[in-house]
């Protein structure tokens, strides 16, 4: 892959094959696959694919318990899309498993704030009273 990289001359299309890949991989239960396409997405600079590419990487470590990895995936994916709900509902994930019970709890009312009919609302909502009331 990294001598592949800098020949890249349809960077558009590649970037979107490994946000794919890495979508497939997670769906089909192979986190380690998901990873690893996820991080070579991301190793391309395109605009269009990164922010869904910082989502589902973010996504994926934090399932694989690797917080520490999802936290910093999560945090450089906001730097660039603050505004993005996915995002902050990875980086509460992550700070939910390292027991940062208050601050993954604002990522998640962010998350709420910023889309509150998101596929998943019901679960964060509960998520959030059982954080709030030392069920966690």
């Amino acid at each position: 892959w990294a001598r592949v990289l800098p020949t890249l001359t349809i960077k558009d299309q590649i970037s979107r094959w490994c946000l794919v890949m890495s979508e497939l991989f997670y769906v089909a239960g192979d986190l380690d696959r998901a990873e690893e396409w996820g991080q070579r997405g991301l190793t391309i600079p395109v605009l269009s694919t990164a922010r869904q590419l910082y989502s589902t990487l973010a996504l994926v470590q934090a399932r694989l318990g690797e917080a520490d990895v999802a936290e910093r995936t999560a945090r450089a994916g906001l730097e660039a899309f603050p505004d993005d709900f996915q995002l902050h509902l990875s980086m509460a994930m992550a700070l939910q498993q390292t027991g940062r019970f208050s601050e993954a709890m604002a990522h998640y009312r962010e998350s709420l704030r910023l889309n509150p009919d998101q596929e998943r609302a019901d679960k964060i909502r509960e998520e959030i009273e059982a954080l709030e009331t030392g069920r966690r």
